[in-house]
């Protein structure tokens, strides 16, 4: 099978644009990945769409000041949250989809859409949109104006090491509007995938993010260790743990999330 570049048409990357322009805090929302977090260069076959629910429990007792010195909390603090995923292989090539959490403050949509792929390579780039919902806390409200959108372009490689091992990496740049505290942000991330098994997948990932304006300045690094287990073709547990390393202003903890992807 020889290399090969998939030529779009410009309605392709129009379709691409117009339904996603940005991405959340953490990554574009709405795509597929074959790994944790960090998603592939291999979209959603055409005409198959999937399912995915996941559920998420983040706890710390510890932050990263200005200068990424750790310091204690009052006490230990936890939060939870159920998303879905809702992805969608539109045509050959591309797949968009969407994020939301059952709190409905905001709405993701995502796309990708491959770019080059071989028998061991592809890059894809990627599209997103985040948009507000409308479902907000009274704090909230008062604190931040009431439509706070981000907007965000990305790529994906994805190389085949061997049968049994491959790697992902992520980059993407989001632009946010009327957000009081960051306007621009960087993510990026790399994954490691292991076959021990035919059916389980050991997986190392680095996720990281920079947020900042002229002002204010966020950042962190974490690992995350994991695995998925394939039941059949049509479903998929995925389960991992976040762990914070390294950070400037933001909370170091560890989020431990599961998830169902599920195929039709």
């Amino acid at each position: 099978m020889k290399n090969k570049i998939i030529k779009i048409n410009p309605a392709y990357f129009l379709l691409m644009l117009l339904i996603p322009l940005g991405v959340s805090s953490a990554q574009i929302g709405g795509i597929s990945g074959s790994k944790l977090l960090v998603p592939d260069a291999e979209p959603v076959e055409k005409g198959k769409f999937e399912f995915e629910p996941t559920l998420s429990v983040f706890s710390y007792s510890k932050e990263f000041d200005s200068l990424g010195k750790q310091k204690s909390l009052n006490g230990h603090n936890s939060a939870s949250s159920l998303d879905f995923r809702i992805t969608l292989g539109a045509m050959e090539g591309l797949e968009v989809g969407t994020s939301f959490c059952t709190d409905m403050q905001e709405i993701l949509l995502g796309s990708k859409a491959v770019l080059f792929t071989g028998d061991k390579t592809a890059m894809a780039l990627l599209a997103g949109v985040t948009l507000p919902a409308g479902n907000r806390s009274v704090g909230d409200t008062l604190n931040n104006p009431p439509s706070i959108y981000s907007f965000s372009l990305g790529a994906a490689a994805s190389n085949k090491i061997s049968d049994k091992s491959s790697l992902d990496l992520f980059f993407s740049y989001s632009r946010y509007e009327n957000n009081p505290q960051y306007s621009n942000a960087l993510n990026f991330g790399a994954s490691f995938g292991f076959w021990s098994l035919d059916n389980l997948q050991a997986i190392v990932e680095m996720d990281g993010y920079s947020a900042f304006s002229s002002t204010l300045y966020s950042s962190k690094i974490s690992l995350v260790p994991g695995f998925t287990y394939t039941f059949s073709e049509k479903l998929i547990l995925v389960l991992g743990d976040q762990i914070d390393l390294w950070g400037k202003n933001d909370f170091k903890g560890s989020s431990i999330f599961s998830s169902f992807t599920m195929s039709f």
